[in-house]
């Protein structure tokens, strides 16, 4: 009884340290995904400025 005792907590010492080692990291995921939508967003504001321009340069030149 005590052998299956050690043997348990000793599996889930290892299943825990694996865990730590490999586990996902929901702060670092929800700081990488802000990350990633101010980029979009930055992006979004780029290409739209972009398009205007253009907008301006062939539509409003015009002869």
């Amino acid at each position: 009884s005590n052998m299956v005792d050690n043997q348990t907590a000793v599996l889930s010492q290892l299943y825990n340290r694996r865990e730590s080692v490999s586990g996902v990291s929901i702060d670092e995921e929800v700081t990488n995904l802000l990350k990633f939508q101010r980029s979009y967003e930055a992006n979004s504001r780029v290409i739209n400025t972009i398009n205007e321009m253009l907008d301006t340069l062939i539509n409003r030149t015009g002869v």
